[in-house]
């Protein structure tokens, strides 16, 4: 399939927190009461931690939320297995979709907790195919511990080639402060991505929480 897991992006995550710590594997599983192999296996993505791993990492290192939302999408992402009516449909020749900018919210926008907006990326429809019954889809949890809500998907106007789309999705951030990451794919009416490939991470929108952060002006709240 190729392309890495989620568990092991979870893992990379947790040895570079510790590792930007200063902290060895060694003196890391001694704190924590645990094998040096188990926590060799869960930072190499063979073995899944848990809640409470997860929790000291955070507090440990200073993830900031980050480490949180990349396990909430390890926990609650499901990947559709190839099934025979389809198998091979995707993706179409000729498909092709490039990203524009970002209309409201850029990356790495510092939020208040519990903030309504809305996020609207351009994308272009770069490649022959008319896109037609295609949603934007939310890869993990539309809701969790420290990441932000938001629907499971949202429904993307149908767009000829050579021509750009908005694409709105409603939000609000997360109650806890620290940072989020979200990652969209393009799917049809049945979930299954016109754009496979593994490597294709899709649109991603990363925010920081903070409670003294003042309402941003143009989030695209319609109130």
């Amino acid at each position: 399939m190729g392309g890495k897991s989620n568990w092991t992006v979870v893992g990379e995550i947790m040895r570079s927190l510790r590792a930007g710590a200063g902290m060895s594997l060694t003196d890391a599983a001694q704190v924590l009461g645990m094998s040096k192999g188990h926590l060799s296996h869960v930072e190499c993505g063979r073995d899944r931690p848990g809640v409470g791993l997860i929790e000291r990492y955070e507090e440990m290192f200073g993830a900031d939320g980050l480490l949180w939302s990349a396990y909430i999408a390890a926990r609650t992402n499901r990947r559709a297995l190839p099934h025979p009516a389809t198998d091979g449909r995707y993706p179409v020749p000729g498909d092709a979709m490039r990203f524009v900018r970002d209309v409201t919210i850029p990356d790495g926008t510092v939020l208040p907790p519990e903030f309504p907006f809305r996020k609207v990326w351009r994308v272009g429809n770069v490649g022959s195919v008319p896109w037609r019954g295609r949603w934007l889809a939310r890869v993990g949890s539309p809701f969790g511990h420290g990441i932000p809500w938001s629907p499971s998907r949202v429904r993307i106007d149908d767009t000829e080639p050579g021509r750009v789309v908005d694409i709105e999705v409603p939000m609000r951030t997360q109650r806890m402060s620290g940072t989020a990451q979200v990652r969209w794919k393009i799917v049809d009416e049945d979930g299954w991505d016109f754009f496979p490939d593994p490597e294709r991470l899709g649109l991603l929108l990363t925010i920081i929480v903070d409670e003294d952060a003042p309402p941003p002006t143009g989030s695209g709240e319609r109130r």
